[in-house]
């Protein structure tokens, strides 16, 4: 039979970076960062020169709708415009995009005209909440689409975000969905859009049988090359709209994929395309005032692209500790967030740094909570079953110093703790404070709300300190 040729574009976990911004790119000796990267604009233009040379897909693997000041301003409601101009095809929801509820973000699809899929969602009666699967013709191409969202939505993430649902993968079901689309549908290519992240991905092609492609996202992974997994080709496209996946594809029907190209291609042009442009600058129009208020200096550059501790978190935990005089304070160990470099800090970097804005609180803990509620957050990072890791990296800390072994088993990975300098006794107690319901999630314990934002504490902590400086100092050392 005669091959026919596909190409796929993927974008994921744009966390609302809908203009050009600063990103981080490794090299040897030291990280550098580049200015001027991605933005939709770039994306649509790359889009549309691919969209010319034959069939071609773009899909998006969550995490759209949620991220930056504008965005969450609006409830998402600037993106859709956006999404429908670019003409994305083919979308899963990411764990971010419930922040605003479920119904408005149906109403956020719809208005981006998009085909949104998620096999692993229901209604809390049990009835789906999105189709599971769809198909696409292009030319003589019929492409069968499965959609994953977030599995732990529930567990991971505040309450509120999956009120009324409820989130399971059912792998004999899934298995049963994909051998429809092959036996019924007759479709020539499966493509599996997932929002779970690379490690659950890799551990679910292995596992269930006839997925040709899996567009993977939540893990922010910059993939050069594709995974493959028995006849499954993998991909991510790293994070905040910088990068795209394209992956074009050589299909004989009836037989595995063998053949593939592929590029992790960076946004690093100098201009998009100019209608997309023209919009977004219209979307945007109404927040950019306020988004460039200038609260305060800084003098290190702030990221979030490092598992154990990051600059970004660091800033986030000290204002927390200079605000509370607690003995530690926690940040949740988010991965969104693109770099900030050092000159004026603004009101939308602050936003960019933390979108929910959650209110502090102050508790105390003794030792032995202490030490669990720390094993817990390395056993979400580090287990070794990918389905019982619950996204996210090792919790942010001042005050602390944690010593562990990432490979040893569940409950007995730390070997030192240590809170102002004193090892952590069991009967030791401790003042800790943190924000909001991802603040020591897990921890039955009563919590003093303090009436003020985290936005709030880190700009009076930039009024304190002109410029901010965030120390080198380790909180949590791998060993």
């Amino acid at each position: 039979m005669a091959t026919k040729y596909l190409t796929i574009i993927q974008q994921n976990d744009t966390h609302g970076y809908l203009w050009p911004h600063p990103e981080l790119f490794w090299m040897d000796p030291k990280p550098v960062f580049k200015t001027n990267i991605g933005g939709f604009a770039k994306t649509a233009a790359v889009v549309k020169s691919i969209r010319k040379t034959g069939p071609t897909l773009f899909i998006d693997s969550g995490d759209v709708f949620h991220g930056t000041g504008p965005v969450v301003l609006s409830q998402g409601a600037i993106v859709p415009p956006l999404l429908a101009a670019m003409g994305l095809d083919v979308m899963v929801p990411g764990n971010w995009d419930y922040a605003y509820g479920v119904d408005t973000l149906l109403t956020l699809i719809q208005g981006s005209q998009v085909e949104a899929l998620a096999a692993n969602v229901q209604w809390s009666d049990g009835k789906s909440v999105l189709p599971s699967v769809g198909v696409r013709h292009l030319e003589d191409i019929a492409v069968g689409l499965v959609g994953l969202t977030y599995s732990e939505e529930s567990q991971a993430m505040p309450k509120s975000f999956s009120q009324g649902l409820k989130f399971e993968i059912d792998m004999s079901a899934l298995q049963s969905q994909i051998q429809r689309l092959r036996d019924q549908h007759r479709v020539d290519v499966v493509v599996l859009v997932s929002h779970l992240g690379l490690p659950q991905d890799l551990k679910l092609a292995n596992e269930v049988n006839g997925i040709d492609v899996v567009l993977s996202g939540h893990s922010h992974d910059r993939l050069i090359h594709p995974i493959k997994v028995n006849n499954t080709w993998i991909i991510q496209s790293g994070a905040n709209g910088s990068f795209l996946g394209i992956l074009s594809l050589e299909i004989t029907p009836g037989k595995p994929i063998t053949q593939v190209q592929h590029e992790l291609k960076t946004l690093d042009m100098p201009e998009g395309d100019p209608d997309i442009q023209n919009l977004l600058d219209h979307q945007l129009k109404p927040y950019q005032k306020t988004m460039d208020e200038v609260i305060g200096l800084l003098g290190t550059p702030l990221h979030r692209m490092t598992v154990l501790e990051a600059p970004m978190d660091q800033l986030i935990c000290d204002a927390y500790l200079s605000y509370t005089e607690a003995d530690v304070a926690f940040s949740h160990g988010w991965r969104y967030g693109a770099p900030i470099l050092p000159g004026p800090f603004t009101r939308g970097h602050l936003f960019n740094m933390i979108p929910t804005n959650p209110e502090l609180f102050i508790t105390e803990l003794d030792g032995i909570t202490l030490r669990e509620f720390l094993e817990q957050n390395l056993e979400s990072v580090f287990a070794d079953n990918p389905f019982s890791q619950k996204g996210g990296y090792v919790v942010r800390s001042s005050g602390l110093l944690m010593a562990f072994k990432s490979y040893n088993p569940k409950g007995s990975r730390i070997e030192y703790l240590a809170v102002n300098n004193k090892e952590v006794t069991p009967s030791g107690r401790y003042q800790v404070a943190s924000a909001g319901p991802q603040g020591l999630k897990g921890v039955e314990t009563a919590k003093n709300y303090l009436g003020i934002s985290a936005h709030d504490v880190i700009e009076s902590y930039f009024k304190q300190h002109r410029p901010v400086i965030v120390s080198e100092h380790h909180h949590a050392v791998a060993l």
